[in-house]
C-alpha cells in the first residue's frame, strides 16, 4: 500500500511533490490555493526532513502578505488611465520644484511692488 508523505496536505496546500536527492537535499514543491490565489512554493534542501513542513507554510504567508502590499500599493497609485502615479521619491522632486517656483514668484512679486 503506497503512503502519502506529504504532511501539509489537507491545510490548504494540494500537492506536487517530495523528495530527497544527494545533491538538492530534502525539498518540496507545494500548491497553495484559496479563492482566486494560486502559488507553487518550491523549497530545496531543507536543514532537516521536517523542515519542509515548516518553511513552505511561511514562506506561503510571506507571499501572500507581499501580494496584498502590492494590491495596496496599486491600488492606492493607479490613476484613471490605467497607469501608476509615480514614485514618492518622484512626487517629492515635483513638490520641491514647486516650492521652488513659488518662491521665485514670491520675489518677483516684490520686487514688482517695489
Amino acid at each position: 500500500m503506497w503512503t502519502n508523505t506529504n504532511k501539509l496536505l489537507g491545510k490548504g496546500f494540494n500537492g506536487v511533490k517530495t523528495g530527497v536527492t544527494p545533491a538538492a537535499g530534502p525539498c518540496l514543491a507545494a500548491s497553495f490555493e484559496k479563492d482566486s490565489l494560486h502559488l507553487i512554493i518550491i523549497v530545496m534542501n531543507t536543514k532537516t526532513m521536517d523542515n519542509r513542513w515548516v518553511e513552505v507554510p511561511k514562506l506561503t504567508l510571506w507571499a501572500i502578505n507581499r501580494l496584498n502590499k502590492l494590491c495596496e500599493y496599486f491600488a492606492e497609485n493607479q490613476m484613471p488611465n490605467g497607469q501608476l502615479k509615480p514614485p514618492e521619491e518622484e512626487n517629492q522632486k515635483e513638490k520641491e520644484k514647486e516650492k521652488e517656483k513659488e518662491k521665485e514668484k514670491k520675489k518677483d512679486d516684490q520686487i514688482k511692488a517695489i
